[in-house]
């Protein structure tokens, strides 16, 4: 029977989260996923010859979070082939996401499996993957997996320090991690990680942590170079510890503490939402977060030395001081979160129900947590398709309007510009809200010929800003477009040359 069960461990890390991606395959992204049409122009410039940023979203300081003009190339490296020989392929391009989704499985239960047994590596994957694909992970291009893929893989090979590193072992860690650099600059807490882990275990390991260190920081400030290439973009992107810390230590505690908040939410999506009643995941949530602490602090005594440790609290405190928070940014510490919730589980059932072997209370951890895993694979298969921006009636004619009109010198503010830019293939930059001289020298020095009202729904304080600046300068904006979702409007005063 024994050899029965790697198959039935591997059944259960990937038959729930292959059947999600399968139920979701022909969804189109969602209306908050972004990012995407971004990697995808980059890639496009790159496969059709024109300079990386030669893409059709139009940066602007007043909706910096948006995102930056030019984002990091180790995504739009790895869909080039795709784009070059087949074009925005949608099948090849899920099918990458894919991919990247079970690579990062497979490192995590590989890194699992040894320290803490391949049951409950397969428990922590089956609620990684669950936790990834009910937020619709592969449901549009991202470089979020194929971070976490290239950090764990990182985590990986660095193991425990068990035994001394060889160079090869040296050199396939700085591959990985300056892949994972590549992909996005959350990368750069590996260089801290690293470069404590050395220090702590610098008789065993030697120099070889700090020279990759050292090549990981040559890739860090190149790939900085190509994001940050402006000056306001650095000023509106980056950190805000010294914005904080002008305003005293109450003001630099009061942020972290909002991003505290914010990240709780992405602490209880991987722990899944296993329950139809929101009574019911409360009192769910009670209970793991309870084992996540107290399997945390186990977990912790054990792991003092190691990689994982010295990476995560370099990661987590970036996390705290950047600008920007999303909870998908929490993902590379999901596998820890679940492995710590099944271990503290564990812990507490064998001090509430004393005399137990401790095989049984591990038993009943394992089986009460792979019941509430399947319970959260029902309430996924059950879901709903979530509002997207291609689906839309109203959206799809508003792109066709617009491409039956336009000219070599339209350009448009629309909510979401980077999709625009991508799926119309005419420039596009943010609406923009403030005072009217504000506004119009932005609309102005980025030469708008069109702005759009709507955004369906999505940030309706913003939307009806920028409705309620049309009608009070009648003169300047002509009504040229109009839907049950979105009014076009045209800006009189010609363009700036």
């Amino acid at each position: 029977m024994n050899k029965f069960k790697p198959v039935s461990q591997w059944l259960l890390m990937f038959t729930p989260v292959a059947v999600l991606i399968a139920r979701h395959w022909s969804y189109h992204p969602l209306v908050t996923h972004t990012d995407y049409a971004q990697y995808l122009m980059h890639a496009d410039a790159l496969a059709h010859g024109r300079a990386y940023n030669d893409i059709g979203y139009i940066f602007t300081p007043l909706r910096a979070l948006v995102g930056p003009s030019t984002l990091p190339p180790g995504l739009p490296l790895t869909l080039y082939p795709i784009l070059r020989w087949f074009g925005p392929n949608p099948v090849l391009l899920k099918l990458l996401m894919a991919v990247c989704l079970t690579a990062f499985l497979l490192a995590v239960q590989k890194y699992f499996a040894s320290r803490i047994g391949p049951w409950r590596a397969a428990l922590v994957c089956m609620f990684l993957g669950l936790a990834l694909e009910t937020d619709y992970a592969t449901n549009a291009v991202g470089s979020d997996l194929g971070f976490c893929a290239l950090v764990w893989g990182v985590v990986l090979l660095a193991g425990e320090a068990e035994a001394s590193w060889t160079w090869a072992r040296a050199a396939e860690i700085a591959v990985l991690g300056s892949g994972a650099i590549l992909y996005r600059l959350a990368g750069a807490p590996l260089i801290v990680g690293l470069g404590l882990f050395g220090l702590l275990h610098f008789k065993r390991l030697g120099v070889r942590p700090f020279v990759i260190v050292l090549v990981w920081c040559a890739v860090l400030y190149a790939t900085y170079l190509v994001v940050e290439s402006k000056p306001s973009e650095s000023a509106a992107l980056g950190p805000t510890v010294a914005a904080r810390a002008a305003r005293g230590v109450f003001g630099l505690l009061q942020g972290i503490w909002n991003h505290i908040y914010e990240y709780r939410l992405a602490v209880l999506d991987s722990h899944l939402y296993p329950f139809h009643w929101k009574f019911a995941n409360s009192v769910y949530h009670v209970v793991s977060l309870s084992s996540l602490l107290f399997g945390l602090v186990l977990w912790v005594r054990q792991n003092r030395s190691s990689f994982l440790l010295c990476f995560l609290l370099a990661y987590l405190s970036m996390l705290l001081v950047v600008k920007v928070q999303d909870p998908r940014y929490l993902w590379p510490v999901y596998p820890l979160l679940t492995a710590c919730l099944i271990l503290g589980l564990e812990a507490i059932l064998a001090l509430v129900i004393p005399g137990q072997d401790r095989d049984v209370t591990r038993k009943v951890a394992l089986t009460s947590l792979l019941v509430c895993g399947a319970f959260a694979f029902g309430e996924g298969l059950a879901d709903k398709p979530p509002k997207n921006l291609l689906g839309e009636p109203d959206v799809q004619a508003l792109f066709t309007w617009f491409r039956h009109v336009q000219g070599p010198e339209t350009r448009v503010a629309f909510h979401n510009p980077r999709v625009f830019a991508w799926e119309t293939g005419i420039p596009s930059m943010p609406v923009v809200r403030g005072s009217y001289d504000v506004v119009r020298a932005e609309l102005t020095r980025n030469r708008i010929t069109h702005f759009v009202a709507g955004d369906l729904g999505v940030h309706k304080f913003l939307d009806d800003s920028v409705r309620a600046f049309a009608q009070r300068f009648p003169g300047e904006f002509r009504e040229e477009f109009r839907n049950s979702s979105f009014t076009v409007y045209r800006v009189l005063s010609s363009p700036a040359p």
